[in-house]
């Protein structure tokens, strides 16, 4: 688990720790965000300065609002390599990335931002191709698809992420499959998963989830709403675990994690990872979710 989020309590059901036969070694890594990307130029020279740093790892951020710094039939291109989402570049920076870094003996992870879905004051173009996932989930599924505070869903707003709703089964189904697009087809060393939690402790009361945790807590009448949340967030770790990782055999799975603030005797105060964003990442770790 990388720092930028912090770890959390463990309430939530564990799994299997899944052995690692590779030795332990540290990781010195780069953190190249979809701002810092350019041209081709670019990717060189950052690839020779990490090689002369003595970095090991290159986290490349492939997905940042649902859309794509690589070549998908998923998700449009990003608007960051051309000024136009959809566009498509001419080239991949992250099969360019790849085969440049391993050449110096870098490993490259694959760092997407799971439930964004876009970042802006209006929503995304939508004649890009492919379809936003903004437009094609509104038209499927209304705003259920998406986190709602009290006053109903998120929407599109300056400086703000609009957040999907990790209750909602096609959001999970959707990013399991990046994370298969990516790991199938590209030789990386890893993927990290970013923004892997709610939005803040105000959401989500979507009609999904009301009904979803309701079931829930019929069947088992201790359960409480933020352990039902956790658990969420913690089933979609899972399946990418479950059902992408195994695709690139040797590749590890890591995840940021919201910083915990905790008493001496045991209270959570303030927004912390695990009773305001509902992630359980000391959990993850300890049970060899990820690594």
């Amino acid at each position: 688990v990388v720092p930028e989020e912090g770890t959390s309590e463990t309430r939530v059901q564990t799994h299997e720790a899944v052995p690692d036969p590779s030795p332990l070694r540290e990781t010195r890594a780069l953190w190249v965000s979809r701002w810092d990307l350019g041209s081709r130029e670019e990717i060189q020279t950052m690839v020779d300065q990490a090689a002369y740093a003595h970095l090991n790892t290159i986290l490349f951020q492939v997905r940042g609002q649902a859309d794509a710094l690589y070549a998908s039939s998923l998700e449009p291109w990003s608007a960051e390599l051309t000024g136009t989402l959809g566009q498509d570049p001419g080239w991949d920076p992250l099969a360019e990335l790849i085969a440049q870094a391993h050449e110096k003996g870098l490993e490259v992870h694959a760092w997407m931002n799971v439930y964004p879905a876009w970042m802006g004051s209006t929503p995304p173009a939508a004649s890009a191709r492919p379809q936003p996932m903004y437009h094609e989930f509104n038209a499927r599924y209304g705003s259920d698809w998406l986190q709602w505070g009290a006053s109903g869903p998120m929407k599109p707003g300056k400086g703000d992420y609009v957040s999907a709703n990790p209750a909602h089964p096609a959001v999970t189904d959707r990013v399991v499959a990046v994370a298969q697009d990516l790991l199938g087809r590209y030789d990386l060393d890893g993927l990290h998963l970013d923004y892997i939690r709610y939005a803040g402790p105000e959401y989500s009361a979507d009609p999904v989830s009301q009904r979803a945790f309701a079931a829930a807590a019929a069947s088992d009448p201790t359960l409480t709403r933020a352990d039902w949340q956790r658990a969420q967030v913690t089933a979609l770790v899972q399946r990418v675990r479950d059902e992408a990782l195994p695709l690139r055999p040797g590749a590890r799975l890591t995840t940021t994690a919201w910083p915990v603030y905790k008493d001496r005797w045991g209270w959570y105060r303030g927004k912390d990872g695990y009773g305001a964003y509902y992630q359980d990442s000391q959990a993850w770790a300890q049970s060899g979710l990820v690594s």
